[in-house]
């Protein structure tokens, strides 16, 4: 059993729940790797959320109040959940309570109850915006899997554990023999600086790793239409580039070592380009203009249009008995040699065709090139 080529994504927390580039991470990843894992506290946030039927009444609050600032209510609900949750709060303390009291708390519950489905719609709503319900076939493909923070712990929300959390799992990837560390920028430069500090152990291995990861994270989002691409498209990609991919791996491990700095240095850019300029556009540029040379039909028919039927002469008795159309045993045998002839060039091309293809596809830039094309013909 061959050995999964596995990448672990770490990105920062984005604001307002704006995904665009993590989905192109992770889209880079599924198209080049064997499995992909997410570190992303708002991702793990949200797919928490949408399976939140296990949670008791005051962890429903204690998350409202913590988070409905970043939902955008309106004034109005924002008022009444603030004034709820300080009553609510102040009620709960108390140990004895008048009926006054207790009937004004179950009334704050009820009001409390009903913004909770608000609460819900929004947070389906986020995730219908910022796309990673669109994430769900490679979910259930095995092919990405999200790391969830906090899980099995008590809830008490506390953020500080959270980050902790998801430091020490950018650490784990950085250290870990079985997958390749792919950063954001600002996720880079906490890695970095962590590094720098002594949080993070930084071995050899792992400074190559995170080259190679981050000199492919860099080309393949320069495919044409990369951005729009969608998940299922990329998926199907993945599957039928499957060989070429493994010879393009083996082109990107031996490109990647001349980077000289780390994905989160101001000049890894620069190698990467200068990379990418030199070695990969001319390589797809050359096998474009093969390709486009090796056309089946337009040889075929270019080399059947250089061999001409050459019927027998009118004088002769066969031309004349073609002419006459009375012996229809000559005429299909002369039909048939040409059926035969042309057969001959169509098999001689399409031999040519087959082997020329096998060729370009052998290029190890091939994956890069045929990717691409075929996620510009999606649009």
């Amino acid at each position: 059993m061959k050995d999964s080529f596995h990448i672990t994504i770490g990105s920062y927390p984005p604001d307002r729940f704006y995904f665009k580039n993590e989905l192109n991470l992770i889209k880079v990843s599924l198209l080049y790797a064997d499995k992909v894992r997410l570190c992303n506290l708002a991702f793990s946030f949200i797919i928490s959320l949408l399976d939140i039927t296990s949670l008791n009444e005051d962890q429903k609050i204690d998350l409202m109040e913590k988070l409905i600032p970043e939902l955008h209510f309106s004034q109005k609900d924002l008022l009444m959940l603030k004034i709820g949750f300080e009553r609510y709060r102040e009620l709960r303390r108390k140990k004895i309570r008048n009926k006054e009291e207790l009937l004004f708390l179950i009334q704050i519950k009820n009001v409390l109850i009903e913004q909770w489905g608000k609460f819900k719609d929004k947070i389906k709503q986020i995730a219908e915006d910022s796309e990673v319900n669109k994430l769900i076939p490679a979910l259930e493909s095995g092919l990405l899997e999200i790391n969830i923070y906090g899980k099995g712990q008590e809830m008490d929300y506390n953020i500080n554990d959270f980050v902790n959390e998801f430091i020490g799992s950018l650490g784990e990837a950085l250290i870990s023999k079985k997958t390749y560390p792919l950063f954001d920028d600002q996720t880079g430069k906490l890695v970095n600086a962590g590094i720098k500090e002594g949080l993070f152990k930084f071995p050899d291995s792992s400074s190559n790793k995170a080259k190679h990861v981050g000199f492919v994270s860099n080309i393949i989002q320069r495919l044409p239409t990369f951005d729009r691409a969608k998940f299922d498209e990329i998926l199907d990609i993945r599957k039928s580039l499957e060989k070429p991919l493994i010879r393009f791996r083996s082109a990107i491990f031996t490109l990647s070592e001349e980077i000289a700095h780390q994905p989160w240095d101001e000049n890894f850019y620069y190698d990467s380009d200068k990379l990418f300029y030199r070695e990969i556009v001319p390589v797809v540029e050359e096998i474009e203009e093969e390709c486009k040379s090796n056309k089946y039909l337009s040889r075929l028919l270019s080399q059947a249009t250089d061999n001409p039927i050459e019927l027998p002469a009118a004088n002769s008795i066969l031309g004349m008995m073609i002419a006459k159309l009375s012996d229809f045993t000559n005429i299909s045998t002369i039909i048939l040699g040409f059926a035969v002839g042309t057969g001959t060039i169509a098999m001689k091309a399409f031999k040519e065709w087959k082997e020329k293809t096998k060729e370009i596809e052998r290029n190890q830039i091939y994956f890069y090139y045929k990717a691409g094309e075929m996620i510009k013909n999606n649009f």
